[in-house]
C-alpha cells in the first residue's frame, strides 16, 4: 500500500474501472481502481495460496496445518528431490546436479501424468459435475 500511495496517490478516490494495480498486505488483496459493478462477473483473479511454514513433524506441504491434503500428498518426494538437487551443490556433495535434476524431473513428471488421470482434475466442467457414470 505505500508504493500505492507514493505512485498513485489518489487512488482511494479513484471511481469504479479496469484494474491496473494491486497490492497485497498480509491476508488483504487490494484491487486498483475496483472493477466496475456492470463487469464484475467478468473481473477472473487467479492466486496461489502461499506454502506453509514447516516446523513440526505433524506439519504437511500443501496443507498449512495438520490436516494433510491427501490428493496432492503423492507430489511430497517430488518436492524432496527438488531440495536434493538445490541444495546439494551448495554443501559441496559429491552427487552429480545432473543425476539429482533428472530425478526430480522423472518424478514430477510420473506423478503429474497420474495426477492428470483424476476425472474431477482432468475433465471438463461438465463432466466434473455430472454425477456418477452408470455403465
Amino acid at each position: 500500500m505505500a508504493w500505492l500511495d507514493k505512485n498513485r496517490p489518489n487512488w482511494r478516490s479513484l471511481s469504479a474501472g479496469s484494474p491496473q494495480d494491486y497490492s497485497i498486505d498480509g491476508d488483504v488483496l487490494t484491487v486498483v481502481p475496483k472493477p466496475i459493478t456492470a463487469v464484475t462477473d467478468g473481473f477472473w483473479l487467479y492466486y496461489g495460496k502461499q506454502a506453509p511454514i514447516m516446523t513440526a513433524p505433524e506439519h504437511y506441504p500443501f496443507s498449512g496445518s495438520t490436516t494433510e491434503l491427501t490428493h496432492l500428498s503423492m507430489f511430497d518426494m517430488s518436492i524432496v528431490y527438488y531440495a536434493k538437487w538445490k541444495i546439494e551443490p551448495i554443501l559441496s556433495k559429491e552427487n552429480s546436479e545432473d543425476l539429482t535434476e533428472m530425478n526430480y524431473k522423472k518424478e514430477r513428471e510420473e506423478k503429474f501424468t497420474l495426477f492428470k488421470r483424476r476425472r474431477d482434475v482432468s475433465a471438463s466442467d461438465a463432466a466434473k459435475f455430472a454425477g456418477p457414470t452408470v455403465r
